[in-house]
């Protein structure tokens, strides 16, 4: 689902936004790639999503963001993202992308 947001949005990506034909062809490039993992929901994910949106800094706009941290922390797995604002949730184990946008 973010992945997909993120492609098709021409403030991420710029000049190089896709439309959603081709970022379904980009999802299905990587499912075939051996260096990208695809992870099933963990169980219990909903208590760590709705304690993140719980926090202070959550507001109407987080609701993707904290299931997608919370998938994340419930998983063990390392959130990699261009969103800055996913250092709010500083237990979340984060790799930031460096902008390439201006």
């Amino acid at each position: 689902m973010g992945l997909f947001r993120l492609l098709t949005n021409n403030k991420v990506m710029a000049d190089e936004v896709l439309n959603p034909t081709a970022a379904i062809s980009v999802y299905l490039d990587l499912l075939e790639d051996d260096r990208i993992e695809f992870a099933q929901e963990p169980a219990g994910v909903e208590v760590v999503w709705t304690d993140l949106m719980r926090g202070a800094s959550a507001n109407s706009s987080s609701w993707t963001d904290a299931y997608l941290a919370a998938i994340a922390l419930k998983s063990g797995l390392t959130m990699v993202s261009f969103d800055k604002g996913l250092k709010r949730w500083p237990m979340l184990r984060l790799k930031l992308l460096p902008s390439v946008a201006n």
